[in-house]
């Protein structure tokens, strides 16, 4: 997903059990996040999957497939229904930048050739971190 102009971050929930004195029964924690990478005419879409179900481990992979609008929107809708249970599927951001690893930016020379030469404002800025604990 180096490429991806957009990415949609999502997160299935899991709710606490209400027999934790210190947890407030209405509370939950984002276990699983998807982030839905695209390409900029939002024709081609890539998975990342982040599972967070044990607190020490972190734990990501990467869906191999190339999927169509109509492919990830059933995708989506089957997580959503496979979560269910555990309160579905929640959209946490819309995000548009660059995901993979920090180096791979340091060692490009021009990155501007790379892309269009277009400036953007950042109306506001926002870290969505994933804890290791």
């Amino acid at each position: 997903m180096a490429k991806s102009r957009s990415t949609l971050v999502t997160a299935s929930a899991k709710v606490h059990p209400s027999n934790d004195p210190e947890l407030d029964s209405d509370s939950y924690a984002l276990e699983k996040f998807y982030l839905i990478g695209s390409d900029w005419s939002k024709r081609f879409f890539r998975v990342l999957k982040i599972d967070r179900s044990e607190p020490s481990d972190l734990n990501m992979s990467q869906d191999p497939v190339l999927y169509s609008p109509q492919e990830i929107k059933s995708l989506l809708q089957r997580i959503a229904e496979g979560n269910r249970a555990t309160s579905g599927l929640t959209f946490v951001a819309k995000v548009f930048g660059i995901a993979g690893k920090e180096q791979e930016y340091w060692e490009q020379d021009n990155i501007r050739e790379e892309y269009d030469p277009v400036a953007y404002r950042f109306d506001k800025i926002s870290v969505l971190s994933v804890v290791i604990t």
